[in-house]
């Protein structure tokens, strides 16, 4: 399992790599032939967009591995340390909850689309398509939380057997 995660972690990262700097060549692209060439290719946009959504899911999702999220220490301060690994296994539960709600209601949005069988303006895919990134980084994004809270849980466990002994 550890080695998954590793090889998960990895190809995220080469994922967002890739699809940053194909976001800058496209943008340098599209300006180029706009303004140099008065034509545009019409796809490089919406492409663009999507390849925009991949990245703001997948790093969502990344930060949550590297803990890069931004949290409200100021209210963190004023706990007491023994009551804040309690608070950050209930948030880390309710993040995963909320996170899996998004990848329930993404799959319920994949389905009403694949039954419409509309397509998108320039790309022509199916319309649903650009929507299975957002449920998989989020997948993941809930998978990573509900880790995250269960490792907290049995740390806290460890910690208070170790004192009853």
């Amino acid at each position: 399992m550890k080695n998954f995660l590793k090889y998960l972690r990895t190809a995220e990262e080469y994922v967002l790599g890739l699809g940053l700097m194909a976001t800058a060549i496209f943008v340098c692209v599209q300006v180029v032939l706009r303004y140099i060439f008065k034509s545009a290719l019409p796809w490089a946009e919406e492409l663009d967009r999507y390849i925009a959504i991949l990245l703001t899911f997948m790093g969502a999702s990344l930060g949550i591995e590297y803990n890069t999220h931004f949290n409200v220490e100021a209210v963190i301060q004023f706990i007491p340390k023994w009551f804040r690994k309690y608070l950050d296994s209930f948030v880390f539960i309710l993040c995963g909850i909320f996170f899996a709600l998004i990848c329930y209601l993404t799959f319920l949005n994949i389905q009403k689309l694949s039954r419409f069988g509309s397509l998108t303006p320039t790309l022509r895919i199916p319309m649903y398509v650009p929507y299975i990134p957002i449920l998989i980084c989020c997948f993941v994004a809930s998978f990573r939380y509900f880790r995250k809270a269960l490792f907290t849980i049995l740390a806290l466990n460890d910690k208070t057997s170790s004192l009853n002994k």
